[in-house]
């Protein structure tokens, strides 16, 4: 600390606990400094560090430092989202860079350096141009305290309390045990009985290789280099910086007490502060015309150090204070000389509390903690506060003084870590970590007093459509202002929070009755569907709730959460915008879905996904084209219908690999059936929008047509209308269509926004939705849609297909309206290709040659 002792007997510690004079920065800093841009990810800074061994990165942008990313920021990173390791570092980087002079005394960079919670400064000209970083190592590196650290032992500052793990524990619960516990590193254990250890300059490794999948054992250092608990602080000291290392283990007979780091020795140095304090106090009580010169250095370390300093008489009235407590509190010293501290009360602390701190200062002459004060201007000030007796010749204090630290930028980084461990960083909610730790604790509750919980387990409908057509910040907008009407609708005791993406789960903690539970889950989903304005749109969001009640369906929380869910996904299976409460025959649903999904993945490689073709027949009944259909035989369960698996092909991303094949096969038979003679005009294939989606979908549809010979007029791609929300996909059409395919709207007439989409889309063509063409017979105002939909279309110069035509008399009407192409069980059902070939070829052959 650069403080002088001023006890003439103190020589020889003095000059143990001194800088030299004239030791400045420049003399030590590292002028090998890193930089990167702001867009540079976190991987790759992260891998810069690791390449060239260094602690911290500067982000330059225009050749001007606007932050600093070092190892003690990697705890900041939640290793649960592999997402992270690639964001820009300017987004989780440190600002501003703190700076100091590079004439600036090494005394005084010590202090700033303990008491801001830093560890490097970058070191600057008169110019404000960078000339090098200087770090907390090299600082202990480069005091001159050999004689002081000689007398003391490692274990005076040794760190007990270090969390340690066995080996076999995922990485990610380290990281949270390291940002929970506020620790630079942590040991390991391993089953050999060996030590290991991991430190943030692992982390700052993993995350340069974006790995996160594994165990602590696996990436942790080892062994872990041990000394002995009583070995000399100097050894210690040259042991770090020899090795390159920055922590060691301390043993006593062959047993691991902790860890010391150049930072508990750099706190052992600044402990000594306080002492030198209280001495040129006594100096000054004893003697004031002998120690002039000594005070007068005294009150001018008081008055530039950065620390608080209040000084009072044995009544608490206060004496002196410095600058800095003014700075801090925002009261000037003529408004608190001759009062007491109890000025900056905030009324946090009760009675007892300061009642305990005077008896104890009075006991051992000195007491510290963490204080919670007020500002003048009203602001809370967490502080840490320490306070020292000053006793005269007759042993009685004739004095106090107190120290202290603004610590707010401490408490908002605790939060910060608590929120990122137990909060949605979105919503603000609960995350899955909170919720489950809430159940557990309202079922030991309700186990004790025979009370009910209700789980109610949200999906919201179709919200991905939000983020596809609104984009995902409309998306987050939405989830933001659902989450407040749930947290809206809930008592004080109950809990809501969101597992991800458009999940929420609800506790509901003792209600009256299951009506109770149902009704409150009733009124969550009319609550959600209420409309909402998003960016200038009224839109109507619904769910899907599963309900599960703790006794009745489950005693643990993982059987209830999972009971809930399955609820829920029964709602959705059948057509979603409700709630059900859960039954054991859903369960086996649930059990059934997922099985489906795995056996999906396995069906297109075993042969068992297959393309059959329905007829597309003109006005005469004779075959001008096909389409093609997907079908899954499945070797136990038999023909699964189509509106069974894809859904799951959707969710899942097999669409993609499902899609391509449909491509593949459609184009090929659509060929071979031109060589045989069949000479049909076109073949219609489905497409989905996340093959839209895919960048390669373009390429691939050209080389197909080119492989095959097909002209790009012979192919139809049909669309539905969640394909043309997606704004994304919507946007490829064009694409297809500057390759020649045509493009129609399947489904036409079901959709709210249909007929916008006529005049946004290069569409070809309209299919009329089955469900008209069945009851236009029977019901006249589905007969007059039917008419005014293939007049609107023939108006737009665009061909009309009806679907579902299974009557004559259908067949008829719809030809009357104007209607150009039909498909239906009149004509045929989906055939297998040798099905098909068998009962159009002669007909297509025998037309074409007559």
């Amino acid at each position: 600390m650069g403080l002088q002792f001023l006890g003439e007997s103190d020589e020889q510690l003095k000059s143990s606990l001194s800088f030299p004079a004239d030791f400045s920065v420049a003399k030590i800093l590292k002028t090998d400094v890193l930089y990167c841009s702001p867009s540079t990810s976190l991987n790759e800074a992260a891998s810069l560090m690791q390449e060239r061994n260094c602690s911290s990165i500067i982000v330059l942008d225009n050749n001007s430092p606007k932050g600093i990313w070092t190892e003690q920021d990697a705890l900041l990173i939640n290793f649960d989202d592999p997402a992270q390791f690639t964001r820009p570092i300017n987004e989780v980087m440190s600002q501003p860079v703190i700076s100091i002079h590079a004439d600036t005394l090494l005394s005084s960079v010590a202090t700033q350096l303990q008491k801001n919670k830093l560890r490097h400064f970058l070191v600057v000209d008169d110019d404000e141009n960078t000339l090098g970083l200087l770090s907390q190592s090299d600082i202990v590196e480069h005091q001159v305290l050999e004689h002081y650290l000689d007398l003391r032992s490692t274990a005076s500052v040794l760190r007990r309390n270090i969390p340690r793990l066995a080996a076999d524990t995922l990485l990610s619960y380290a990281v949270r045990k390291m940002q929970l516990s506020a620790s630079s590193a942590i040991i390991i254990n391993y089953p050999d009985q060996s030590y290991g250890i991991l430190t943030e300059r692992d982390l700052v490794h993993l995350i340069a290789q974006q790995s996160s999948k594994q165990t602590v054992g696996d990436v942790a250092s080892r062994p872990l280099i041990c000394i002995p608990h009583d070995m000399s602080l100097y050894r210690a000291r040259k042991t770090l910086s020899e090795r390159g290392i920055r922590h060691v283990g301390v043993t006593q007979n062959g047993e691991l007490l902790g860890l010391v780091s150049f930072r508990e020795i750099m706190m052992d140095v600044e402990s000594t502060y306080m002492n030198e304090l209280r001495e040129v106090l006594q100096v000054r009580d004893q003697a004031l015309s002998a120690a002039k010169r000594n005070l007068q250095l005294a009150e001018r370390v008081i008055d530039s150090t950065l620390e608080g300093v209040i000084i009072t008489d044995p009544r608490g009235r206060i004496l002196f204070v410095n600058p800095a407590f003014s700075k801090i509190t925002g009261y000037s010293d003529a408004e608190v000389i001759g009062k007491t501290p109890a000025i900056l009360k905030s009324g946090h602390h009760n009675n007892d509390f300061y009642q305990s701190m005077w008896l104890e200062l009075q006991r051992e002459g000195r007491w510290e903690g963490e204080v919670l004060n007020r500002k003048k201007n009203g602001e809370l000030l967490p502080k840490y506060l320490s306070i020292t007796a000053i006793y005269n010749e007759q042993g009685q204090a004739s004095h106090y003084a107190s120290m202290f630290n603004d610590i707010s930028k401490l408490k908002e980084s605790e939060e910060n870590i608590r929120n990122m461990a137990y909060r949605d960083p979105l919503t603000g909610l609960p995350n899955r970590r909170l919720l489950e730790d809430r159940l557990d604790m309202l079922i030991a509750q309700a186990e004790r007093h025979n009370k009910l919980i209700g789980v109610l387990f949200i999906d919201l409908d179709h919200f991905k459509h939000v983020n596809d057509s609104l984009g995902h910040a409309a998306g987050d907008e939405l989830l933001v202002e659902l989450a407040r009407r749930l947290k809206s609708c809930l008592r004080k005791n109950d809990t809501v929070a969101r597992l991800g993406g458009d999940e929420f789960v609800i506790i509901l903690s003792q209600p009256d009755s299951i009506d109770d539970i149902v009704h409150t889950a009733e009124r969550l989903m009319n609550k959600i569907s209420r409309p909402i304005l998003i960016q200038g749109r009224e839109l109507v969001q619904t769910s899907s709730i599963g309900v599960s009640v703790y006794p009745n369906d489950g005693l643990e929380r993982d059987t209830l959460l999972k009971h809930a869910d399955a609820a829920m996904y029964a709602v959705k299976s059948s057509g979603r915008d409700g709630l059900s409460c859960y039954a054991p025959s859903e369960q086996a649903s649930f059990s059934d879905q997922l099985t489906l999904r795995l056996e999906l993945r396995q069906a297109l490689k075993n042969g068992q996904i297959m393309v059959y073709y329905q007829p597309l027949m003109d006005s005469l009944g004779q075959l001008v084209g096909a389409e093609a259909l997907l079908r899954w035989q499945h070797p136990e369960r038999g023909f699964i219908p189509p509106d069974s698996f894809i859904p799951l092909a959707e969710d899942s991303g097999l669409i993609l690999p499902i899609g391509i094949f449909v491509l593949q096969q459609a184009t090929e038979q659509f060929a071979r059936w031109n060589k045989q003679g069949m000479r049909l005009s076109e073949i219609s294939i489905n497409v989905s929008g996340r093959q839209l989606r895919d960048q390669n979908f373009i390429r691939q549809v050209s080389e197909s047509l080119k492989e095959h010979n097909i002209a790009p007029g012979q192919i139809v791609f049909e669309l539905t209308e969640s394909v043309l929300m997606d704004k994304i996909s919507g946007s490829r059409l064009q694409d297809l269509k500057d390759l020649g395919v045509s493009l129609a709207l399947d489904d036409f007439g079901t959709g709210y926004a249909a007929l916008l989409y006529l005049r946004r889309f290069p569409l070809d063509r309209l299919k009329i939705d089955r469900s008209f063409v069945r009851e236009m017979l029977d019901s006249s105002s589905d007969a007059t849609i039917v008419s005014t939909l293939i007049t609107l279309a023939n108006k737009l110069k665009l061909q009309v297909v009806a679907e579902g035509v299974e009557r004559s008399d259908q067949f008829e009407t719809l030809r009357d309206y104007g209607c150009e192409l039909f498909q239906g069980f009149l004509f045929s059902q989906a055939l297998a290709p040798a099905q098909f070939e068998a009962q159009f070829l002669n007909q297509v052959s025998n037309k074409r040659s007559g």
